[in-house]
């Protein structure tokens, strides 16, 4: 994994979209816990990810974000919590075969989580054939340290690490903390983490941008999100992913306008 930390800390890396939007374009309408999923139409899933790596993503986030244990609880799945997250995995890694995509095993924060929940998880997002770890969306720093050393008890490969637009850890300080603790890639909101780039020396960021977000960007259309894709590439790199309403159109285009910066 050297070299995706190498090309990530030179370079925008194109991550994928919103499995949600995506599934819905094509007639899916997920369930409230959209992980259920890869339990009862798994092709489906595949066949998201496959459009966002035939858009040019470079690395896919497994179906598994809202995974928790108690959010399965809620939906009677508690018993399937490792398979839920293996298949999410499998899933995954079954549509990058062969395209050179990494898989990010990817999980958000649990309610009140302790270590055995976290290694619960990521263990079977390894076992699954995850290339990376991903924390995304923490709003607590403590917790998500503590997810991090679950990761590390258990495997070498990257840690990315994100914080939520309402984590009350000041972001600059956070980094520092996430730094010492072995994180390979910080980083959150594009809002927030897009001006802290200039004169940063320390880690790769990821970036997560949606629909909601705006600055000089004033609307959030395909060119819009190539303009991120863009400015992060001029900014010395990172990955960039989408968050809510980004589609395999987004991310083509950006895509394509990043291939021509590289071509003139």
């Amino acid at each position: 994994m050297t070299d995706f930390l190498e090309e990530v800390s030179g370079r925008v890396v194109l991550g994928d979209g919103d499995l949600s939007t995506t599934l819905e374009a094509h007639g899916i309408t997920p369930p409230a816990l959209r992980e259920e999923l890869n339990l009862s139409n798994p092709e489906a899933v595949t066949e998201a990810h496959l459009k966002f790596i035939h858009a040019g993503a470079e690395v896919l986030r497994t179906n598994s974000l809202h995974a928790r244990a108690y959010e399965l609880a809620a939906h009677g799945l508690e018993n399937r919590l490792s398979e839920m997250h293996w298949l999410a995995a499998q899933l995954a890694k079954s549509a990058a075969r062969g395209t050179g995509a990494l898989v990010a095993g990817t999980l958000g924060q649990e309610e009140n989580g302790t270590s055995t929940a976290y290694q619960a998880r990521v263990g079977a997002l390894l076992d699954g054939g995850s290339d990376l770890i991903f924390f995304e969306n923490f709003t607590s720093l403590d917790e998500l340290v503590m997810a991090l050393q679950v990761k590390h008890s258990l495997h070498h490969c990257p840690a990315i690490c994100s914080l939520a637009w309402d984590s009350q850890a000041d972001f600059a300080e956070a980094f520092r903390v996430l730094e010492s603790e072995g994180a390979d890639v910080i980083g959150g909101p594009f809002l927030s983490v897009f001006p802290m780039m200039s004169g940063h020396s320390g880690l790769p960021f990821v970036i997560l941008a949606s629909e909601g977000d705006s600055s000089r960007h004033q609307a959030f259309n395909p060119d819009a999100y190539a303009g991120i894709a863009a400015d992060i590439n001029l900014a010395g790199g990172g990955i960039l992913f989408g968050g809510e309403g980004i589609t395999a159109m987004h991310i083509a285009r950006a895509n394509g306008v990043i291939r021509e910066s590289e071509g003139s």
